[in-house]
């Protein structure tokens, strides 16, 4: 069974595309992900309004991770992706062995829908992540 547990939180599908959910105040303008009630920047509550965010980022710093938490296939990557908005998201990279063994630092990624990990009843959770993008 797929579990889909952070769906409308994080993320969103519109026309069966993945985008994840972030803000900006009206006041200030600054763009936060994740969604938050109180803007971190002007620290204005009621200004903040949802937007939808870029699909593709880049790798803003990233670590290759060896030893995993139960669930977790190893070797994966965990990043933070600067999104074309301002705000960077934590999220896993995917990749082949080849895109895994060249990601740099300003690598671009696009945003997809898979696998995190599975839980202690070996059901799949879901949820988004970054690919590198081919050729980029």
């Amino acid at each position: 069974m797929k579990k889909w547990p952070y769906e409308n939180l994080y993320y969103r599908l519109k026309d069966d595309q993945p985008y994840l959910i972030g803000c900006r105040c009206n006041k200030c303008n600054h763009v936060v992900f994740p969604a938050k009630d109180i803007c971190p920047a002007c620290a204005v509550k009621g200004t903040m309004e949802e937007i939808p965010l870029s699909k593709t980022g880049k790798v803003d710093t990233f670590s290759v991770l060896y030893v995993a938490a139960p669930g977790f296939p190893v070797p994966y990557v965990v990043g933070y992706v600067r999104l074309a908005e301002g705000p960077r998201a934590f999220s896993g990279i995917q990749g082949d062995e080849d895109d895994i063994k060249t990601l740099e630092i300003g690598r671009e990624v696009e945003l997809i829908l898979g696998k995190i990990c599975d839980d202690e009843q070996g059901d799949e959770v879901m949820g988004y992540q970054f690919r590198v993008i081919k050729g980029k």
